[in-house]
């Protein structure tokens, strides 16, 4: 595969998620920046986009993740418990030859 360029806006969202990720609560932006070394009016433009996608959420003045990223490991979950059955499907038809 060739190399690709990579998208410096996409590595600031996801420091962001993982930024929030490993807090045991809600943070004030300030944290954020400071934890990340993100631009704070970057940072600002950054924390709308990700709201809006309902992958953060603000609670008071305070953020922390979104359910939107449960949905996506739910989804991933239920793909990989399919390849499971279908494996196990094999294993039985082999079994049973």
């Amino acid at each position: 595969m060739k190399a690709c360029k990579t998208l410096a806006t996409v590595e600031t969202s996801f420091a962001v998620i993982d930024y929030l990720a490993n807090q045991r609560q809600p943070v004030f932006m300030i944290s954020i920046a400071n934890g990340t070394g993100i631009n704070y009016n970057t940072l600002t433009n950054h924390m709308a986009t990700l709201e809006k996608l309902g992958i953060i959420c603000r609670e008071n003045e305070k953020w922390r993740l979104g359910m939107r990223l449960a949905l996506y490991w739910t989804k991933v979950k239920n793909q990989k418990e399919a390849e499971l059955d279908e494996i196990q499907n094999d294993i039985d038809r082999l079994n049973a030859a």
